[in-house]
């Protein structure tokens, strides 16, 4: 099962949202669009894991779930693609 299948349905429809809008606006791969899908999927999980939602997530809960990449050994690739460009 996919990641996108393990979140909340209201929480699969904003990730889905975000990532129409990302399309629309900078075009990038089905790879690229894959990745964020994924990317964005496990910090939803993650967060559930915490016992937040996704729509509140602040930038603390962002930094403690890279720290919390980074001590699980994440490639650096992984955590850098999380980050604003």
């Amino acid at each position: 099962m996919a990641k996108v299948d393990r979140i909340p349905v209201n929480e699969q429809k904003l990730l889905e949202q975000f990532l129409d809008h990302l399309w629309m606006e900078n075009a990038p791969s089905e790879n690229t669009l894959s990745a964020y899908r994924n990317d964005l999927a496990g910090f939803s999980l993650w967060l559930n894991q915490q016992g937040q939602v996704f729509c509140s997530a602040d930038t603390r809960s962002f930094q403690d779930s890279l720290n919390q990449h980074h001590q699980a050994g994440a490639k650096i690739r992984s955590p850098a693609r999380l980050l604003p460009s």
